[in-house]
């Protein structure tokens, strides 16, 4: 007798347990059901499909947007899009993204054509563009390029580089024979000899020199605003309006990853490495400010300041039709209410 109630027991208990796993995965399943999905959309893609730019990178690959999105009830779904930046515009104004992180000018582009975006935060505030230039050029300085054949790809933040850095010293635009070229085939081009420089976001301009042994950097734009660009965080108004604490968990996580680079440098060129860039190639590229100061979401005055004279270049260059108020599109009250909720 004694043992079938030991048998029975037991039997009463298996069940149990198995009715208690049941209810906990069911749980589970429940949660992840009930998340409120934040689409983020960016125009880089990887080896696993969309890959963030920047601070949003590191936040991604340490899972601080799924921790600080968690906690509003939120989870993020990253969306890679091999056409660049208008095709992250075109889902933005379709409604198929929530959220977008890029660069300035496709976002500035943007905002031009649509009003229901606002710039919330920063990803980078110092991305760099440079210029190399031929070994055996005789380009010793800004100076030396007077009369040079220069690629700067026509219409982006390349040539706007060029253009600040030839008013740094007294030059114009008409002081160069500008060629334009996009990045793939100004590197096919410099490489060949067909010119003397050429003006290259940061990563390709360090992969000519430091991986494929051509030419030597003249200038990058380094901790100089005027020579600068940047990458925004960019957010549709009617998703804003229903989730501002999601707004504030992506900044608070953009926060954490500036951090974290500020801490652990060296982890951040083996994090960022792949079969395009290297470790060695990344480090070249942060080697001017490796506090990672620029990882910091905040959209400072000077932020701000930068957004306006980009305005005014794509304005004047006809890249977009009417003028961007940088004033009413920015909005830091989302900074504000992350910072206030971490301390």
């Amino acid at each position: 007798m004694n043992r079938c109630r030991r048998i029975l027991a037991a039997a009463l208990a298996a069940v149990m347990l198995l009715a208690l796993t049941a209810c906990g995965q069911s749980a589970d399943t429940n949660n992840s059901a009930e998340q409120t999905v934040v689409r983020i959309g960016t125009p880089a893609t990887g080896d696993h499909g969309a890959r963030m730019l920047e601070a949003a990178r590191v936040a991604a690959e340490k899972q601080y947007f799924e921790e600080e999105l968690a906690k509003v009830g939120c989870r993020p779904e990253y969306v890679g899009f091999d056409g660049a930046g208008p095709a992250v515009n075109e889902a933005m104004i379709s409604g198929d993204l929530d959220v977008a992180i890029y660069g300035d000018m496709p976002a500035l582009v943007l905002a031009s054509k649509f009003s229901g975006v606002t710039f919330i935060a920063m990803d980078n505030s110092a991305v760099q563009q440079g210029i190399v230039v031929q070994k055996d050029a005789g380009i010793n300085s800004v100076e030396d390029l007077r009369g040079k054949r220069v690629i700067a790809e026509t219409g982006t933040t390349c040539q706007k580089f060029l253009i600040s850095l030839l008013e740094s010293a007294g030059m114009t635009q008409d002081d160069v024979q500008q060629i334009n070229a996009t990045t793939a085939n100004a590197q096919v081009e410099f490489a060949a000899g067909e010119v003397d420089a050429v003006v290259l976001p940061c990563m390709a301009a360090y992969r000519l020199i430091d991986e494929k042994g051509v030419g030597t950097m003249l200038a990058v734009a380094g901790n100089d605003e005027r020579l600068d660009s940047q990458y925004v965080v960019s957010a549709r108004n009617d998703f804003l309006e229903k989730n501002s604490d999601a707004a504030a968990a992506i900044i608070r996580a953009l926060s954490r990853a500036q951090a974290f680079a500020a801490e652990n440098p060296e982890e951040i060129y083996s994090l960022f490495a792949d079969s395009n860039y290297s470790a060695d190639v990344y480090r070249s590229v942060y080697s001017f400010d490796t506090s990672f100061s620029y990882f910091d979401p905040e959209i400072t005055p000077v932020c701000v300041e930068k957004l306006k004279s980009l305005n005014d270049y794509a304005l004047e260059k006809g890249l977009i039709s009417s003028s961007v108020d940088i004033d009413a599109i920015v909005d830091t009250s989302y900074y504000q209410a992350a910072m206030g909720s971490n301390g």
